[in-house]
């Protein structure tokens, strides 16, 4: 954590992240539980994107994986769970293949590295996605039991509807999320 001014207005907290590939600065800013951001449509061209994901203590990365190499198909993201970290992102989509893991190279892993790599790569992940649209409704479809949900091997609550409930929702209705100013 760092505080930030541009010499005209009172210096403000922010989050200074530093990798191998990328310098950002990000500031924190409160969003409503019933946020409409995870409900943006997912790209339509196919560039390759960096999304920073902080890891949750209960809930992990908040995603499940299908594919890999022994099924010549990339790492997909197979479903997103609501309001944990994936989510909150707002920049990660069911249908995206996960090309790098904090600048690693996932696409010739098994699914099982894969699910290891994701598991094992610390508090704060930068993956490096490509939208596939073309995957989407196949992965809409799929049923949960050959899906690996990566949740630190910590059980989550899940409500009648399917739905994540998070143990420790802020009483303001508001959780945190950290924007992106400088990347």
């Amino acid at each position: 954590m760092v505080t930030v001014s541009d010499g005209k207005s009172r210096p403000q907290p922010m989050r200074l992240h530093l990798s191998m590939e990328i310098l950002q600065l990000q500031r924190e800013e409160l969003s409503p539980i019933n946020h409409s951001y995870n409900k943006k449509t997912p790209p339509v061209d196919s560039k390759e994107r960096m999304v920073n994901v902080t890891r949750q203590k209960v809930g992990g990365l908040g995603l499940s994986i299908k594919g890999g190499a022994e099924h010549k198909l990339p790492v997909l993201i197979s479903r997103i769970f609501k309001d944990q970290a994936a989510d909150q992102t707002g920049q990660l989509f069911i249908g995206d293949a996960i090309i790098k893991v904090n600048g690693e190279y996932i696409t010739s892993c098994h699914h099982d590295d894969a699910v290891n790599i994701l598991r094992n790569a610390g508090d704060l992940v930068i993956l490096t996605v490509k939208h596939y649209q073309a995957a989407t409704p196949f992965l809409h479809r799929s049923s949960s039991r050959d899906e690996h949900h990566l949740d630190n091997e910590t059980s989550s609550t899940v409500g009648s509807e399917g739905s994540w409930q998070s143990p420790n929702q802020s009483p303001t209705g508001q959780h945190p999320r950290w924007i992106d100013i400088i990347t």
